[in-house]
């Protein structure tokens, strides 16, 4: 049998209970909206982009590190060959040594050394190389990054104007719900917001034609004739016996 709530002896119509409840599903509506705009799934895939792109920067920025701190040593080397092959030549050209095995001993040295040379040159070359076409990779990604930008900048202004615009009817609605609930007796909104909390957001049907309204269940005709018995006495306020939602008769 279902659950009696007894409304205090002239009570006005609970009819805006039935209307609050409309409106209450109205703002839930216009917040789920909002929360699932497609824009702003359109703007996390565009983050996510721009976080990919980043994480690419930075991968090229380490080898650009790498190459550039690689590069600082073969010149390094370079420059104490470059030295070295200076001092012999001058030694050997400044006329200091003149015995024959000297000398040869001096050009083969200076020849050694520049053997030496020419791979950390060649090697420094292909750095060189790789190092301009990490640069232009960077200014690519950079300028990318840039275009994702602009873009996720336009998608953010289209989620304000979404937002605003729900807002706005959010506004609307909260309006109307705040002249319903001041209809309704304090106690019996109280109970309505607990179920509606525990309902899926609907705390209240009305009894049509015997079917609830909210579970759209079929009352038991002996309920059905004991409630509008209850009704004709006064009582407006009842409980669905099959979802417990509270229970209106129109």
């Amino acid at each position: 049998m279902a659950e009696e709530t007894q409304a205090p002896p002239g009570a006005a119509s609970l009819r805006p209970l039935l209307d609050l409840q409309q409106v209450d599903l109205a703002i839930d509506r216009l917040n789920e909206r909002k929360e699932t705009l497609p824009e702003k799934l359109e703007l996390t895939s565009m983050t996510q982009r721009i976080a990919e792109v980043q994480a690419a920067v930075a991968r090229v920025d380490a080898e650009l590190g790498s190459v550039n701190q690689e590069m600082k040593r073969l010149d390094g080397e370079v420059q104490e060959l470059d030295d070295k092959i200076s001092r012999e030549e001058k030694k050997m050209y400044s006329g200091q040594v003149t015995n024959p095995k000297e000398v040869g001993a001096l050009s083969d040295e200076i020849a050694m050394l520049k053997r030496r040379r020419a791979p950390l040159e060649d090697a420094d070359l292909e750095l060189m190389v790789r190092r301009d076409e990490l640069q232009a990779e960077r200014a690519k990604l950079e300028a990318e990054i840039a275009d994702l930008e602009v873009e996720a900048q336009g998608i953010r202004g289209r989620i304000s104007d979404r937002t605003e615009e729900i807002d706005r009817e959010l506004a609307v609605e909260d309006t109307r719900r705040a002249g319903l609930a001041g209809q309704v007796p304090p106690d019996v909104i109280d109970r309505y917001e607990e179920l509606r909390a525990t309902k899926r957001g609907v705390g209240v049907g009305a009894l049509r034609e015997g079917v609830c309204t909210a579970c759209r269940e079929a009352l038991s005709a002996v309920e059905v004739d004991r409630i509008k018995r209850k009704a004709r006495e006064g009582e407006q306020l009842f409980r669905c016996e099959h979802c417990r939602r509270l229970l209106v008769v129109e």
